[in-house]
């Protein structure tokens, strides 16, 4: 759900007329990223964790904890990035979202299974998602155009 509503914005932003305005959006995912770094992750886990227990299967529990956690945060990552895509690229981003997901959740929940491994990212999770963040929007930054048409003025 959060995608698609990132697509749907994204299509509208795309009459955007320069590219390098739409690169602005960029300084979405780094001004979260920098607000994480600082104010630190809030922590809902009691309030998730009571929500979970009410819900059946590990998939509706996944996409309960996305939405209720970091709705809005998906959204203004996936918006910057799949307003600079094309068509194709975004059927193929969507294809490998698909899999990496699938993939990714197995191995995540294998592993916090792990004490060593729960312990490691309960410390630093916080950290690689902020630099996740920043980084990410410093290529939309980049990509759309938007540091160079700064540079040049």
């Amino acid at each position: 759900m959060l995608v698609a509503a990132s697509l749907i914005v994204a299509f509208v932003l795309k009459a955007v007329p320069s590219g390098w305005m739409l690169g602005l959006l960029g300084l979405i995912p780094v001004g979260m990223g920098i607000k994480l770094l600082i104010a630190g992750q809030s922590d809902d886990g009691d309030v998730i964790e009571r929500q979970i227990t009410n819900k059946r299967g590990v998939i509706l529990n996944v996409a309960f904890i996305t939405i209720a956690t970091c709705g809005a945060d998906n959204i203004g990552i996936y918006v910057p990035l799949f307003t600079q895509m094309n068509v194709s690229s975004i059927i193929t981003v969507l294809f490998t979202f698909a899999v990496m997901l699938t993939i990714f959740a197995l191995i995540g929940y294998l592993l916090v299974k792990l004490p060593l491994v729960a312990k490691i990212f309960d410390r630093w999770g916080g950290l690689v998602t902020a630099i996740v963040y920043i980084g990410l929007g410093g290529y939309i930054l980049l990509e759309s155009g938007t540091i160079q048409h700064f540079i040049q003025i």
